[in-house]
């Protein structure tokens, strides 16, 4: 589960086809992984959905699922156009193959009224945001996730980190907003710039961090494999926290104090 108070590990699955699907399944299953981010877009065959839906809802005892069918703008795998992926998404969460469902805050008001609301009492909303490129000004993030706030029960916004003054950027940003937000937040610095804040996510009040199988199976650029991370995170707690801490006295601090 997804909380405030602790750091989930979540292996995203990029799955091709219905036999790559099981083969990931089988090794998150084989290795107690408990969440998993199951990425619809990267699916090929279309034809195949009904059946890999009903797979997915077999396995939602055993582990728990985010669905992200993401729009292409913000990384999606394939060309669709809004409507049919959001029938795509009403269809998982009625199969039962849902236990979160991640949108792009753009896109979730538009959702909702699209769906009826009864489906989704027993669903947890990740509203997101990302950019690739770049990471913007503090009050631009924290404008993003006030967006966010307004509809999600988790925020999840992602940047591009492109120099160490992102990285300071996205920091107090999430600093700020977490002493005014009750709800989880997964807040995550991309690219070879950021992977501290995958490894220690707890430094940006970040609730979770994403881990494929393989990085060659990743779904963002700087995720580092599951089993990567979780021996560089038994390292890190032995170390006392010294990997993303390791900057110069002052470093995290306002440039203006």
């Amino acid at each position: 589960m997804i909380s405030k108070d602790t750091v989930s590990l979540c292996v995203p699955i990029t799955a091709k086809n219905f036999d790559e699907l099981k083969e990931n399944i089988q090794e998150v299953l084989d290795n107690g992984i408990s969440l998993i981010e199951f990425r619809r877009d990267y699916l090929q065959n279309s034809k195949q959905e009904d059946i890999v839906y009903t797979f997915l809802s077999d396995i939602i005892d055993k582990v728990n699922i985010i669905f992200t069918f993401r729009d292409q703008s913000e990384g999606g795998q394939t060309v669709i156009n809004e409507d049919d992926r959001f029938k795509s998404m009403s269809k998982a969460i009625e199969t039962g193959c849902v236990s979160y469902l991640d949108i792009e805050e753009k896109a979730v008001k538009r959702f909702l009224n699209n769906i009826k609301p009864e489906l989704l009492k027993d669903i947890k909303l990740i509203v997101s945001a990302h950019d690739f490129n770049s990471t913007p000004e503090e009050d631009k993030i924290i404008s993003q996730l006030e967006k966010n706030d307004q509809y999600g029960d988790i925020l999840k916004v992602a940047y591009k980190i492109n120099s160490e003054q992102d990285l300071k950027k996205l920091y107090r940003a999430a600093r700020d907003y977490h002493k005014r937000c009750n709800k989880p937040m997964i807040i995550i610095g991309m690219g070879e710039l950021g992977k501290d804040t995958r490894i220690y996510p707890e430094f940006l009040h970040s609730n979770l961090t994403f881990t494929p199988l393989e990085e060659e199976t990743s779904s963002a650029p700087g995720q580092l494999s599951y089993y990567t991370i979780s021996n560089l995170r038994k390292s890190l707690y032995e170390k006392e926290k010294t990997c993303i801490l390791n900057r110069p006295h002052g470093f995290w601090e306002d440039d203006n104090r």
